[in-house]
């Protein structure tokens, strides 16, 4: 399967510690894993299996050379499927994830074995 996200990818930023004394992702993050969800779960197919082994490739388009920590990308990408492609991440076997030119988007290919 086959899903695109819209816009600026959003890097997996650190847990932040909040006043309380509690561990918390920033909300940019939550905001991105949530849109990553929701374009997923659109695209999935009616029959699809959560408890399989995967492989995913990440093409991830920018308009310029930036530097861009594309593994924080990924990471944010992979949580942002959690309980929607599959239970966890750690279903992940392979990897693959790359930089092209074009304006901002994100296409993400998952198989299944």
């Amino acid at each position: 399967m086959t899903f695109e996200i819209p816009g600026k990818p959003q890097p997996k930023q650190r847990a932040r510690k909040g006043a309380n004394g509690r561990w918390y992702t920033p909300e940019a993050t939550q905001k991105y894993e949530r849109l990553v969800g929701s374009c997923a779960v659109v695209a999935r197919p009616f029959k699809w299996r959560m408890d399989a082994r995967y492989t995913v490739t990440i093409h991830v388009f920018a308009p310029d050379k930036r530097r861009r920590d594309l593994d924080n990308v990924a990471k944010s990408i992979l949580d942002g499927c959690n309980g929607v492609l599959w239970d966890d991440d750690a279903q992940v076997d392979g990897l693959t994830v790359l930089r092209r030119d074009g304006p901002f988007e994100v296409i993400v290919e998952v198989k299944y074995d």
